[in-house]
């Protein structure tokens, strides 16, 4: 029973055994998905916490949605990580909506935030130093957002080091 319940991807762990007052019992353990990811032109899947790619289903969850241009690959080495820091971290579960990937000029994957406050999008760059960025962007919304106001920025570019470039909205 157990090597049957465990080739569904659904499940993550199955422990079956008998109690000792005779009674069959199984334990079962559901994976936990992290981030659903819809590649461009291609159905979605969900990735759980371990990298493990779980089909998609009829049900709704609510997570981070990863669109665009990613593979397998992609979303369970390098966005995985990102994917698991949001999903742990009660702001920037609440604050990020979806995570764009496309490609720079360089042909190199790169990051646009959609948050689900604000009228702007974040240009993250690359998925590196994603806490070190992320951290810098909290700084600007609790300093300066709360000043001028969630919708007076189109984009906020924070892929550069030590810094924060915004572009207004054209009025």
């Amino acid at each position: 029973i157990e090597t049957y319940l465990k080739q569904n991807k659904f499940i993550e762990s199955v422990d079956c055994y008998k109690s000792a007052s005779n009674k069959f019992c199984i334990a079962i353990k559901q994976r936990t998905p992290s981030v659903y990811v819809v590649p461009n032109n291609n159905s979605g899947f969900f990735v759980d916490r371990n990298g493990v790619v779980i089909p998609n289903t009829i049900y709704k969850t609510n997570l981070v949605i990863a669109t665009g241009d990613i593979d397998q690959t992609y979303a369970t080495k390098e966005l995985l990580p990102f994917a698991n820091f949001i999903q742990d971290n009660d702001f920037w579960d609440n604050q990020i909506e979806q995570i764009h990937v496309t490609r720079n000029a360089e042909n190199k994957r790169v990051i646009e935030l959609v948050p689900r406050v604000g009228n702007h999008i974040v240009h993250m760059g690359s998925v590196s130093n994603y806490e070190k960025k992320l951290k810098r962007l909290k700084t600007f919304y609790d300093k300066a957002i709360g000043t001028v106001g969630w919708n007076k920025y189109e984009t906020i570019n924070i892929q550069y080091d030590n810094q924060i470039i915004c572009t207004k909205h054209k009025n």
